[in-house]
């Protein structure tokens, strides 16, 4: 992240040296409700499994993945996965509201294909 940073000079390199002493943002992360996945891959040096894991204490009901022999581009491999995940129906998902045409609509076009 630094090198990165370095490259593009004074102001990218202050910029994410504040962003990486600042570690309020953590403090959110047990707020998260949503099913989460964590994809890491076993060869990543930046974002490695370890952090996957450090992550997945903080946030409840997440799940973490380490793929084999995977770097920076494991969710690459994982596309599948991370669509079944969500795009699968949840018991917490919110219902839409049932007024209006375009929900009568809605209804009928259901209905019609059961």
């Amino acid at each position: 992240m630094i090198d990165d940073a370095a490259r593009q000079g004074a102001a990218g390199l202050s910029s994410d040296l504040i962003a990486f002493r600042d570690r309020s943002w953590t403090l959110d992360l047990p707020a998260i409700t949503a099913e989460t996945l964590l994809i890491y891959g076993d060869r990543d040096p930046t974002a490695t499994v370890g952090d996957g894991h450090w992550y997945g204490r903080r946030i409840r009901g997440s799940r973490v993945v380490d793929v084999k022999n995977a770097g920076a581009l494991a969710i690459v491999s994982q596309w599948q996965r991370i669509l079944a995940h969500v795009t699968r129906p949840t018991s917490s998902a919110p219902v839409a509201a049932a007024d209006g045409p375009a929900s009568a609509a809605a209804s009928a076009s259901a209905s019609a294909s059961e």
